[in-house]
């Protein structure tokens, strides 16, 4: 079987035939393709759904995060239908009191397959929104990935099928090469694996704030470590005091559904930058706040009016609960970032600074998941 220029694989070739046998008998609402990075998921999906006859506006990909669906519509180059999930399914209404409220579409007429990259992204609401549709969904993810916080559909716990071939073609990417390393448990070795891994020690004098600052990401495991990183990068920049300015890079932390730009919505882990002189306000109950403007990094526009407690940005952060938080966002410095924070998003140039947690395999997936948001250089300290 051969697709671009390349023949599947006897693995891939037996889950195209799962999935197109699936497809046609109608007797589950989803199957799960499970596949490490390397082993050529979307190729493969791309070469069933060909196999399968469907018209360009009977097929629709979607993501949980926009930057990830950015990246999807790149790679589809416009034949296929591509948006978040929340594009596809819900639609933007409003209440009583004139706030807009997400609402279930009254249908999706049109399509026969829904198929989901990501997958791991999905939590269990979302999940039940999508199959409440009725169409056949195509589940696509990393079960070598960590799981989510919250609440988990686990799509990937017990896949249908799962790839663990690295292709050819991928097999000299020095990232992918190290990933597998991991993954089997072997240890890392000091040094340069081509021009695009460096592993290196964490006392080593290159591990510097100037280092990170020249990479796109910052990656660590627990939170001290990521604020001590982001401080110490500010610094590096000539910011002064713990107060945003101008030019920071900065995360949100939570979903807000309430705040659309451009048919994306704000989700937790989305980075970006602040454009304006951040302008100082208070709630009416009396939480100081910040009224910021950012710019998410995969987009030309920035979401206004954005009102953050001041403390957010501070070591010492103030506990917001109840109506309290209510129309708030609630952002923090977004330099380093946690590996749980990166999942579903990824970055050119990546600083790794390795400090899994957890037992033996949950370490095994936080390094597998912190250095595969990599696409072109990682530094990894150990």
């Amino acid at each position: 079987m051969r697709g671009g220029g390349f023949l599947l694989t006897p693995t891939q070739k037996e889950g195209s035939e799962k999935i197109k046998k699936w497809f046609k008998s109608g007797t589950k609402q989803i199957f799960t393709l499970a596949g490490y990075a390397g082993t050529g998921k979307s190729f493969m999906t791309d070469t069933v759904i060909k196999e399968l006859n469907l018209r360009r506006y009977e097929v629709a990909y979607c993501t949980f995060t926009g930057k990830a669906s950015l990246v999807l519509s790149r790679y589809h180059k416009g034949q296929s239908q591509v948006s978040t999930i929340h594009k596809l399914i819900y639609e933007v209404r409003e209440d009583p009191a004139g706030e807009p409220v997400f609402v279930l579409k009254d249908g999706l007429p049109d399509l026969k397959l829904i198929v989901v990259d990501e997958a791991s992204m999905v939590n269990g609401k979302i999940l039940r929104d999508l199959m409440s549709f009725n169409k056949p969904i195509l589940a696509i993810g990393d079960h070598g990935q960590l799981p989510p916080i919250g609440e988990e559909a686990n799509l990937m716990d017990n896949p249908d099928h799962k790839l663990t071939e690295i292709l050819r073609q991928a097999a000299d990417n020095p990232i992918i090469y190290l990933s597998k390393m991991i993954r089997e448990g072997k240890m890392m070795d000091l040094g340069k694996y081509d021009n695009k891994v460096i592993v290196m020690s964490k006392n080593d004098k290159r591990a510097n704030p100037g280092v990170m600052l020249k990479m796109d990401q910052v990656i660590c495991g627990y939170n001290r470590t990521r604020t001590s990183f982001n401080n110490a990068m500010r610094k590096r920049l000539g910011f002064k005091g713990e107060d945003p300015v101008k030019g920071d890079k900065v995360i949100f932390l939570k979903n807000n559904w309430d705040r659309l730009l451009d048919g994306y919505n704000v989700v937790n882990g989305m980075i970006g930058n602040i454009i304006n002189d951040p302008m100082e306000t208070e709630s009416k109950t009396g939480i100081k706040l910040w009224n910021l403007s950012v710019q998410p990094d995969f987009l030309k526009n920035s979401f206004n009016d954005v009102h953050v407690p001041r403390s957010d940005f501070r070591a010492k952060k103030e506990k917001i609960k109840g109506c309290d938080a209510r129309g708030l966002d609630r952002i923090d410095y977004g330099y380093a970032i946690t590996a749980h924070k990166s999942q579903g998003d990824s970055f050119n140039r990546v600083f790794v600074w390795n400090e899994p947690f957890g037992d033996k395999e949950d370490k095994i997936k936080w390094t597998y998941t912190a250095i595969t948001r990599a696409k072109d250089k990682l530094i990894i300290a150990i």
